[in-house]
């Protein structure tokens, strides 16, 4: 799964860096960031449950290791990324998560992606317009795991494509 989570990461961010003017298109889909905070603390104490939140100064430390400028760009962009895996947390946890993930309202967000393998569903959206993309979540679900993704800043869509050219080279 995680493999999967990589690839449609990397996936969604050529969709958004080629073409961010067809998320302006899409529907949106539901109610606010704060439903999504607050899904983050419902759940960060829960057992077997982990939670990384990477500051804009440790993305920037990282940025300083891009192997291109235009990734540098990009990096120095990200204001905070908050990822929480329920790989290890019990079956019950697990399906709690993914029955709240499923009845999400996220009116400020355009799905982008939705994919359905097997027993996985990934959905990816974003919060922003065709020049600046403010937030990107990624919801990973399956009955083995749940993965929750978000990135919050204000990437421009020109650094964005050079992120995913360097990364593709």
């Amino acid at each position: 799964m995680k493999k999967n989570l990589i690839l449609l990461v990397l996936m969604m961010l050529c969709l958004i860096g080629t073409d961010t003017a067809q998320a302006q298109n899409t529907t949106a889909v539901g109610q606010s960031e704060a439903t999504i905070e607050q899904l983050f603390k419902d759940y960060e104490k829960e057992e077997g449950v982990t939670k990384i939140t990477l500051p804009k100064s440790m993305i920037a430390m990282g940025a300083q290791q891009a192997d291109s400028k235009e990734a540098a760009e990009a990096m120095k962009q990200i204001d905070r990324m908050t990822i929480m895996s329920l790989e290890s947390a019990p079956k019950s946890v697990k399906k709690k998560l993914t029955e709240q993930i499923k009845s999400l309202s996220l009116t400020d967000y355009k799905d982008m992606v939705t994919t359905n393998e097997g027993t996985e569903t990934t959905r990816i959206l974003v919060k922003g317009d065709d020049k600046e993309i403010q937030s990107i979540l990624v919801m990973a679900v399956d009955d083995e795991d749940c993965a929750l993704i978000k990135i919050d800043g204000h990437i421009s869509a020109k650094n964005l494509n050079g992120l995913v050219s360097s990364m593709t080279e």
